[in-house]
């Protein structure tokens, strides 16, 4: 279908394009005694003319009919349009889901497929895409909020822990392996002269810190008699 195209359907009215190619334009002039001009027989006409595929105008057509039965020329009446394809997308507020609505051409071009898949990408959906899907509507011509494009949803992970390397001692004495521990960490102590100096504030402040941060367990007496016997 030309864009200059146009269509003598009888003696007295001429159906042709505009200038852009896109309105379908009637002109009347009615010749006098003409037979009555019926609706059933100009659909059949616009029909076999491909002209059904276009946007006509319901009242137009039927203001065409009344101006040619009554044998008027009325200045030329537009009937019909080129309409092309159109598409929008909607994403879900979290951003996990797309949905594709597509609206069908009506004699003019078509949704793009293309077209589809930057709009897309302008708007930073590339994952979870579902080619077949989109594919499926623009063959189809029409689709009314398609899911598109699937998310992956976030998975919930374990809670962090601490693992202590230290030692660990349930009871208050210390054993052998416990006690050379304190002794060889006391010994960064600058204050008493042997390894473990139950006066230093430094070597018992050490030792708390290290095997009871929470200050539950205190040292007894003989505790400390024995690590400053060692």
């Amino acid at each position: 279908m030309a864009d200059n195209e146009s269509f003598d359907l009888l003696d007295g009215l001429r159906l042709a394009f505009d200038a852009e190619g896109r309105h379908l334009v009637a002109h009347l002039q009615p010749p006098e005694n003409s037979d009555p001009l019926k609706l059933a027989w100009l659909e059949t006409k616009l029909r076999e003319l491909g002209l059904d595929l276009l946007a006509l105008d319901p009242r137009a057509i039927n203001q065409l009919l009344q101006h040619f039965n009554a044998g008027e020329t009325p200045e030329p009446l537009v009937i019909g349009e080129r309409l092309d394809g159109e598409f929008s997308l909607r994403v879900s507020k979290d951003g996990m889901t797309a949905h594709l609505s597509l609206t069908p051409a009506k004699g003019g071009r078509p949704v793009d497929l293309q077209a589809i898949h930057d709009r897309l990408a302008e708007q930073g959906i590339v994952h979870g895409v579902m080619n077949p899907a989109i594919e499926a509507a623009v063959n189809a011509g029409e689709a009314s909020d398609q899911l598109i494009a699937q998310g992956t949803p976030p998975v919930h992970g374990a809670d962090a822990r601490i693992e202590s390397c230290l030692p660990q001692t349930g009871h208050a004495a210390l054993c052998v392996s416990d006690k050379d521990f304190i002794i060889a960490a006391a010994r960064k102590c600058r204050a008493g002269q042997r390894a473990v100096d139950r006066g230093c504030r430094r070597c018992v402040g050490l030792i708390r810190k290290i095997f009871w941060p929470d200050n539950r367990h205190r040292r007894s007496a003989i505790t400390w008699n024995r690590l400053a016997d060692g």
